[in-house]
C-alpha cells in the first residue's frame, strides 16, 4: 500500500463537486468559513475528506444517487452509534432541498447536529465520526475502511516479527465476514481454531465490518493475559474459545529441503521475503523442484511478491498491471520482471494454494503460470484483486481506500472470482494429499496443462 498527500480542502470540495455535476470546471468554492465545524475544531471534518477522497480516487466513484444512499448509511451509522434505539425518519436524511440545492454532505452535518442535540452523547462523537466513515466506504467498496488515530498507532505493531498474541491472521471477506488463519502451533491451533473458520466476536464484540488492523489490536496483549474468541466453522454452531495469548516469533519463510524437493512456505509477503527466497534457492546449488506453499497467505506487501516473482521471471516479463483512479483520471500502472537472466530457473515448480490465499499472493501465483514457470495444486484462491491505498486524515487517521485492481498477465480478473488451481484438489484438507498430488505433477510435470498464455 502507498501513501499520498491529502490535497487541500478548497481543491477536494471542487473536484468533488465536478465529479458530482454539481458545478462545471472553472467555478470556483470558496474555502469553508472558520466556525464549529473547522478542521482543527471539529471531528465532521474527517468525514467531509473522506467523502471527497472517495469521490475522486475510488476505483468505483459513487454518482448522484450512490453517493445519497452513502450519506444516509452514514447518518444511520453515526447516529445509532450515539444512541443505539435510534431510527429513521419517514424522511431521508440526506435528501431535501437544502441537500438538492447544495453540497449533499451538508446534510450529514444538519444529521449530526441534530443527533447530538438529541441525544447530548459529545463524548461519542468522535467514535461516531468513524463509524459514518466506515459505512459510507462500504457502501461503495467492500474493503474500503477507516482507521481511527489510535487504530494508526496499532498498525505498526502488525509489522513486527516479536509480539505477544494468539498466533492468528486475520483476512476480512467481501460480505463482511472476517476468517481466521491460524499459525501453526500457536495459541489459536492448539485452542482448534482451524483456517477458514469465521471470527463473530473478541470478548463479547461483535467483529463483522471491522477493519483487519482494529482486530489485530483485539487479539494482541500481554504474554499470558486472556481473550475470548467466539468463531464458526462453515458448518455447525458457533463456540467460543479462551486462549492465553504468548510471545510468538513469526517468520514470513520456512525452508525444508529433504535431499530431493525445497519446499518454501511463505506465510505472508514482507520487505525481506524475496531476500529470503532467493537464499534458499541459493542454498541448494543443483535445485530441480520446488514446492513453493502458498496456503493461507493473506497476501501483504505487494512490492514483496512481485521481487519474489522476478526470482523466477525473465526481464520484461509482464507480472501485473494496476488499474485505477487518481486525481486527474485513470493511470494504470504495468509492473514487469526485472531480472536478466531470471535469478533461478528450475524444471519443475508446484505452488500450492487453497481458499484462504489471497490478493498479493494470488498476483504471485497468476505471474508465474502465465509464463509457465509453475503449476499449481490445491483449491480455488480467495479472489482479492484490488489494490489499496493509505491516505493520512486529519487528527491523525487513516483512510483505506480502495483505488485500483490488480490484472494478471493475461487479463483476466481474479478479484471475487480466484483462481483455480491447475490440479484441484477437491478436499485440500490433509498435507498428504498434496504431497501426492506433487509427486504425480512432477512426474508428469511436461504435461500437465497450461490454461494461462504468457505475454
Amino acid at each position: 500500500m502507498k501513501s499520498i498527500a491529502t490535497p487541500s480542502r478548497a481543491v477536494l470540495l471542487l473536484l468533488a463537486a465536478i465529479a458530482l455535476g454539481l458545478t462545471q470546471p472553472g467555478a470556483a468554492l470558496a474555502e469553508p468559513p472558520a466556525g464549529p465545524f473547522s478542521a482543527a475544531a471539529d471531528p465532521a471534518e474527517v468525514f467531509l475528506e473522506a467523502r471527497d477522497l472517495a469521490l475522486l480516487t475510488a476505483l468505483k466513484p459513487p454518482d448522484k444517487e450512490l453517493d445519497r444512499k452513502a450519506l444516509a448509511l452514514a447518518v444511520q451509522a453515526y447516529s445509532q452509534t450515539l444512541d443505539p434505539a435510534w431510527t429513521a425518519g419517514a424522511e431521508s436524511p440526506t435528501g431535501g432541498s437544502a441537500a438538492a440545492a447544495g453540497d449533499p454532505s451538508d446534510a450529514f452535518l444538519n444529521a449530526r447536529a441534530q443527533a447530538l442535540r438529541e441525544s447530548h452523547n459529545y463524548a461519542e462523537d468522535e467514535k461516531a465520526i468513524a463509524q459514518a466513515i466506515r459505512a459510507y466506504f462500504q457502501a461503495l467498496d467492500s474493503y474500503s475502511t477507516y482507521l481511527s488515530p489510535q487504530e494508526r498507532r496499532e498498525l505498526s505493531d502488525n509489522d513486527r516479527p516479536n509480539y505477544s498474541g494468539v498466533g492468528m491472521d486475520i483476512l476480512a471477506g467481501p460480505n463482511g465476514e472476517i476468517f481466521c488463519v491460524p499459525y501453526d502451533d500457536s495459541p489459536a491451533h492448539r485452542a482448534g481454531i482451524l483456517s477458514g473458520d469465521r471470527l463473530l466476536a473478541v470478548d463479547g464484540q461483535n467483529v463483522r465490518d471491522r477493519a483487519p488492523v482494529a482486530l489485530s489490536a483485539l487479539l494482541r496483549g500481554p504474554a499470558g493475559s486472556r481473550v475470548d474468541l467466539t468463531v464458526a466453522g462453515a458448518t455447525g454452531p458457533s463456540r467460543t474459545v479462551s486462549l492465553t495469548r504468548a510471545n510468538l516469533n513469526r517468520q514470513a519463510v520456512e525452508t525444508t529441503f529433504d535431499g530431493l524437493v525445497l519446499k518454501i512456505r511463505i506465510y505472508r509477503f514482507e520487505a525481506e521475503t524475496a531476500a529470503e527466497v532467493k537464499s534458499g534457492l541459493q542454498s541448494e546449488p543443483n535445485l530441480q523442484r520446488v514446492v513453493i506453499d502458498l496456503r493461507g497467505n493473506t497476501g501483504g506487501d505487494l512490492k514483496a511478491a512481485l521481487d519474489t516473482a522476478d526470482l523466477f521471471l525473465t526481464a520484461g516479463s509482464a507480472i501485473v498491471t494496476v488499474t485505477g483512479r487518481s486525481y486527474s483520471g485513470l493511470e494504470p500502472v504495468a509492473h514487469r520482471a526485472t531480472a536478466k537472466p531470471p535469478k533461478f530457473t528450475a524444471s519443475q515448480v508446484v505452488i500450492w494454494q487453497d481458499q484462504l490465499t489471497a490478493s498479493a499472493a494470488e498476483v504471485f501465483i497468476a505471474a508465474l503460470r502465465a509464463h509457465h514457470q509453475a503449476v499449481s495444486i490445491g483449491s480455488r484462491t480467495f479472489g482479492k484483486g484490488v489494490a489499496q491505498t493509505l491516505t493520512p486524515a486529519t487528527g491523525g487517521g487513516l483512510f483505506l481506500l480502495t483505488t485500483g485492481e490488480l490484472m494478471p498477465a493475461d487479463g483476466r480478473s481474479f478479484n471475487h472470482q480466484g483462481l483455480a488451481p491447475d490440479l484441484l484438489l477437491r478436499q485440500p484438507t490433509q498435507e498428504g494429499d498434496y504431497f501426492n498430488r506433487t509427486e504425480e505433477a512432477f512426474a508428469n510435470y511436461t504435461h500437465l496443462p497450461r490454461p494461462l498464455k504468457p505475454h
